[in-house]
């Protein structure tokens, strides 16, 4: 089957418990089906606190040494913006919810490929729709200098 405990909204165990339960249960399955393998997903609280195990009665080749040292070198670094930008396209973004409003931050791209990094004015109607009611991925930001100095970005009209 897909599940074997029902996943949190079904299985009732305590919030930081349930995970373990599934593990345990997925330890029980592999060991009486030799050659299986289990996939335990979990959730912290947030969507983005996620963790996964795979679990299998075959003991994994280890013998490789520092599996580290043969990762490729990151070769594509993106410059970062010095001075004044005009407008970005949204490369990606979070918002952040707080008693006192909601912050949304964003990492964008210049003409120029540069990267740059601001908030989005969900103070503004056309892009709070835009941040709020769908993905912005994409979207063309201006910007400007708010009062307090920060980059903040409206919805390009």
């Amino acid at each position: 089957g897909l599940t074997l405990t029902g996943g949190l909204p079904f299985f009732g165990g305590a919030g930081n418990n349930y995970s373990a339960h599934a593990i345990a249960e997925a330890v029980q399955r592999v060991r009486g089906d030799r050659g299986s393998f289990a996939l335990v997903g979990a959730n912290g609280g947030w969507m983005s606190k996620y963790a996964t195990g795979v679990y299998s009665c075959q003991p994994a080749d280890w013998s490789a040494g520092d599996r580290f040292t043969v990762l490729p070198k990151a070769t594509d670094k993106v410059p970062v913006a010095k001075g004044p930008v005009d407008s970005v396209m949204v490369e990606t973004y979070t918002i952040n919810r707080g008693p006192k409003g909601d912050e949304a931050i964003v990492i964008g791209r210049s003409d120029a490929g540069e990267r740059v990094v601001g908030n989005a004015d969900l103070d503004d109607p056309a892009t709070a729709a835009v941040f709020e009611g769908g993905e912005p991925f994409g979207a063309r930001l201006a910007l400007m200098r708010d009062d307090r100095g920060r980059t903040v970005g409206r919805v390009a009209g």
